[in-house]
């Protein structure tokens, strides 16, 4: 007969199976912002969200090679699991892979892991601009409108909202 305790379930730090290749970006990177840079490289970009929340997103794209989903951890994930402060980013683990999260890093300021299954771990990519003083706060909300509407519909509700000078009211960060 088992104990309770060897009943207990396992905390898995991993959140894909298979060997990934993984990226920490600035902390006030905004889901709009990544989208954005994502639109502009590659081809058919959706952005989901994920049952867990509005921390937890799945961006799709498609490249020369395939079709790709990037996982997006807007929450405390990349500091409690690696001791970096910012928004953690994984991909299944191939060259392709490093060459987007280098691209991203460079453009956010950030931390590459080409394998995340070697000994090497976080390497700095841009560390100047992760760690510059310009932060700005995320407020939750302009993660979900992207994640509900898309980006096209987003940028037009967000020109309404700076129209009439709403905006700033929304995505104050207390």
């Amino acid at each position: 007969m088992q104990s309770k305790a060897s009943l207990r379930p396992v905390v898995v730090k991993n959140y894909n199976m298979g060997a990934q290749t993984k990226a920490i970006i600035r902390k006030d990177t905004s889901l709009k912002d990544l989208s954005s840079y994502i639109e502009e490289k590659y081809k058919n970009v959706i952005v989901r969200p994920t049952e867990i929340g509005n921390y937890f997103f799945c961006i799709q794209f498609d490249t020369l090679l395939c079709r790709r989903s990037m996982n997006c951890f807007f929450n405390n994930y990349a500091k409690s699991d690696y001791g970096i402060d910012g928004v953690l980013l994984s991909l299944g683990h191939n060259n392709e892979s490093i060459e987007i999260f280098k691209g991203i890093c460079n453009q956010f300021g950030g931390y590459l892991d080409e394998h995340d299954c070697d000994n090497v771990g976080f390497e700095p990519i841009n560390k100047q601009k992760f760690h510059s003083d310009h932060k700005k706060a995320v407020h939750p909300f302009e993660n979900e409108l992207l994640a509900l509407l898309g980006q096209e519909k987003s940028n037009l509700v967000w020109s309404l909202l700076n129209k009439y000078k709403i905006a700033n009211h929304l995505t104050k960060v207390n």
